[in-house]
Formats: structure tokens, C-alpha cells, sequence
């Protein structure tokens, strides 16, 4: 068969097109419903409720909220940060709400979300649905491919992201972490920013994402890349959060140790000892 890039996530889609009940069955039976699975990595999260935002607000909404009806509930997570979408879900930005990091056992506290169609979300692809909301909103034209298409390539762009990585919205970083570690290393600095950000008081890791949205709008628009390691991109990026000299020593610190680590192990490592 063809060869498949590591880190490539592969969609498997299935209907029993006879209907005769000879297709996949489970030991009790059960017709294999079509869909697919997706990725929920911050590292990967168990436990995260995932919403598809069917009333276009940008959020999810488990209930009806300002007249809006409620979000579409996809289930949550397994212990390896998978979840199952099916065919006949409908379309709509997906986004992943709580749930504990896998590798690091660190809580995750700032919404994940991705593009409609996405077969991954993490901070990658949280930040590509920033930057399409800033440029299109939140409703059907954030939808498009051709909108999201663009948004990702901006992104992968600004973060010095290239290869099979710049495919965000279907690249699993984490499993290709071991022969090309730089979007893996990417959304880890970006994780651990929201996350030590936001243990400085509620709201902070939204107020760095929307930061970081606005460095990485800039730098898409002048051609130039953002460096989370860079001690005044960080502090742009940490403006109006509550963290104080000493929380924003430890970010730097963060950042700086993940830039240098080599493999995913010293990555992981590197963001869970902060």
C-alpha cells in the first residue's frame, strides 16, 4: 500500500452499503456506526467533554444560552484522548472543554477547540480557530475549506511550522514527536503558557490565547515568525493576565526548557516539571 507520514492521522469511514448486517459488527452484534476518530492532545487529554458549536457562537453552550439552542454533545474523551465523531454529527467548529493531560496529569483549563473536519484538536489548531474567527467569525464562512485551509497554513507559517506538521488541523504532533519535534514542541510551549497562565487567576490563559492570536495575526500579515521562547513575545503575550514576575520567570523558564528538549519524552518532561 502507499506509504503514510508519520504523524499522519488516517480517517476511516464505514457504512454496510449491502445492509445485511455482514459488515463490522461489535462481539454483541451491533452495526459499526460510520465516522471518525479524533484526537484530543494538549499532550492527549482524557475526560474532556467535546461540543460541536452548532448555534455559532464561538463557545461551547451544554444548555440554551441568550436564546441560542444548546450545543450538539459529542461525548467525552477516552483515556488516550480519543473520541469518536460520526458521520451524521452535525458540522461545526469542535471544541473540547476540561479534562486532565495524559502525559502530564495537569488539568486542562482553556477551552481546545478546532475547525469543522479536524481529526485533532489541541493548541495548534485552537489558535488556527482564533485566527479564523478574527478574520471571519465564528458562523458558516468559518466553516469553508478554503477558510480553514488558509487559516492553518498562516499559522503553521508564524510558528515556523513546515513538512507534514503544517497540516495542523489532521497532524497528530505528539506521534511524530520522535523524528520531528517541532510541532509538538509548538503546542507544548503554547499549552503550558494558557496553563500556567490561567493557575494565575481564572480567565488569564483566554486573555494569553487572545494575546497570542493578536502576535500571530501580526506576524502572518508582516511575514515574520513568533518565537514563544522570546522574552518580549512572552510578555506581549502575557499583557492583562494576573501572573505576576515570578509566574512569568516560570513561563520563560517553561518555554526556554521545551525549546531545547530533543525528544517527546524530554518535551513532555520538560512541561510537566513547571
Amino acid at each position: 500500500g502507499p506509504n503514510i507520514p508519520v504523524g499522519a492521522t488516517v480517517t476511516l469511514s464505514y457504512a454496510d452499503v449491502a445492509g445485511d448486517g455482514a459488515g463490522i459488527q461489535d462481539l454483541a452484534g451491533n452495526e459499526a456506526a460510520a465516522g471518525t476518530f479524533i484526537k484530543i492532545a494538549d499532550g492527549y487529554v482524557r475526560g474532556a467533554k467535546i461540543y460541536i458549536d452548532t448555534n455559532g457562537n464561538g463557545q461551547a453552550d451544554p444548555t440554551a444560552v441568550g436564546g441560542l439552542a444548546a450545543d450538539f454533545y459529542a461525548g467525552e474523551t477516552d483515556a488516550l484522548g480519543n473520541f469518536f465523531l460520526p458521520a451524521d454529527a452535525p458540522k461545526g467548529t469542535i471544541i473540547a472543554v476540561g479534562g486532565v493531560n495524559v502525559d502530564t496529569g495537569v488539568a486542562n483549563d482553556v477551552p481546545l477547540k478546532a475547525p469543522a473536519g479536524s481529526t485533532t484538536v489541541n493548541p495548534l489548531t485552537t489558535l488556527v480557530q482564533a485566527v479564523l474567527e478574527n478574520n471571519v467569525g465564528s458562523g458558516a464562512a468559518a466553516q469553508t475549506p478554503e477558510a480553514i485551509q488558509a487559516a492553518t497554513q498562516a499559522v503553521a507559517t508564524a510558528l515556523g511550522i513546515t513538512g507534514a506538521g503544517a497540516d495542523l488541523t489532521r497532524f497528530d504532533p505528539g506521534a511524530a514527536a520522535e523524528t520531528d519535534p517541532s510541532a509538538q514542541k509548538a503546542a507544548a510551549k503554547i499549552a503550558t503558557v494558557f496553563a500556567l497562565a490561567e493557575g494565575a487567576g481564572a480567565g488569564s490563559g483566554q486573555t494569553a490565547l487572545e494575546n497570542l492570536t493578536t502576535q500571530v495575526q501580526a506576524a502572518i500579515e508582516n511575514g515574520a515568525t513568533v518565537a514563544l521562547d522570546d522574552a518580549s513575545t512572552l510578555g506581549a503575550v502575557l499583557q492583562g493576565t494576573n501572573t505576576t514576575l515570578e509566574q512569568r520567570s516560570k513561563i520563560a523558564d517553561a518555554a526556554k526548557a521545551i525549546a531545547e528538549a530533543e525528544r517527546l519524552a524530554g518535551i513532555t518532561k520538560a512541561q510537566s516539571q513547571f
